[in-house]
This record gives C-alpha cells, structure tokens and sequence, in this order.
C-alpha cells in the first residue's frame, strides 16, 4: 500500500516537474520572441531617426551586396550626388500601372539636354536594365544591409504568425499576468518554494 502511494506521488510529482518545464519553456521563448520584435522595432526607429529607412529584399537581383531576405537601410541623398557604383533605390519608369521600387547600381552616367540619365543593373543580372532614369530632387541610396532580418519582417507580415505566435504568446502572456493580480497574497512565493 505504501509502495503503489509513493509511487503515485513520484508520477505526480514528475508530471508537475514537466508541465513546470514546459510552462517555463514557454515563457522563455514568448520572452525571445517578443525581444526579438522590440529589438527590430527599436533598430527601424532608431535607423529612422539618424535618417536610414530600411527597405525588405524581395528579389536576390543585388546578389551579395543586399541579398533577398535581408534589410537594406537607405539614407535620402541629392540625385546630383549620384555616382557610378552608388546602389539605389527608385521606380522603374512605366507607362502604365505603378510599379514597385527596386533596388540596382548605377552602371554609367551621361548627360543629355542638361540632365543626367542614369543606367542601372543588378549585380546578379546579365545585363542592364532597359531604361535610362533621369532622377531629380532626392533618392534613396544603400548604405549598409542586414542579412536574414528581413525574413523575420516576413514571417510576422503573415496570418501563420500571428495565428501560431503571436495570439498565443499574447494570451499566455496575458493569463501569466492576470493569475499574477488575481492571486491571492503570498501564493506567488509559495509557488516559488515548492519549485526550489
């Protein structure tokens, strides 16, 4: 009888140790996780007050030089400040719809009737780009690139993340926090000490 007891609380007493664990990992990783989001809210902030703006690579067309998946950061500069071997970022002339903006290098620069036309190319392309962009005011040129962050931009741009992280790490954060308010007083540190 003493026997099948001690042994029913050896099973208890592993399955608490367990879901202790499991619930402490849990907590660890909402706790990376939601660390990991502050830190790149604060690093685009931050890159946006010294007057960077990060901009996602979609297509590998820079290849090593702003790679896809990650976060290039791009200082506003003079178009006449524009040279050969500068990495941009600007719309490809279209006649129809609005295209996206895409990121290339200068090539070569002419003038023509007074105004600078700039040839751009991909660094993984062939060839060069099929227009010639005559930039005024002021563009977007490459200062330095981030490798893989812009993966992690994605994954939280998506309903997977937000159904399979985010709510979940919200709500577990949320009970944590409420069990903590409605707890009665010292429980909390009585919990700490059967832990221990």
């Amino acid at each position: 009888m003493g026997t099948v007891a001690a042994s029913e609380t050896v099973v208890r007493w592993q399955a608490r140790r367990s879901f202790r664990y499991l619930r402490g990992s849990a907590y660890w990783f909402g706790l990376a996780v939601a660390s990991l989001a502050l830190a790149a809210v604060l690093a685009t902030v931050g890159a946006r007050l010294f007057g960077y703006f990060p901009y996602t690579m979609y297509g590998g067309s820079m290849g090593s030089a702003a790679p896809v998946g990650s976060v290039a950061f791009i200082q506003e500069v003079s178009a006449e400040s524009l040279q050969v071997g500068d990495v941009i970022v600007f719309r490809p002339p279209s006649t129809g719809e609005v295209r996206k903006p895409m990121m290339h290098r200068i090539v070569s620069v002419e003038e023509v009737d007074g105004q600078r036309l700039f040839t751009t190319k991909g660094d993984a392309n062939d060839s060069v780009d099929p227009w010639k962009l005559g930039l005024t005011g002021e563009g977007g040129r490459l200062v330095f690139a981030v490798p893989y962050a812009g993966y992690f931009f994605w994954f939280f741009q998506t309903r997977a993340a937000w159904f399979l992280v985010v709510l979940p790490l919200v709500a577990y954060l949320g009970f944590l926090a409420l069990r903590r308010i409605w707890a009665p007083p010292g429980s909390t540190e009585a919990e700490r000490t059967q832990a221990t």
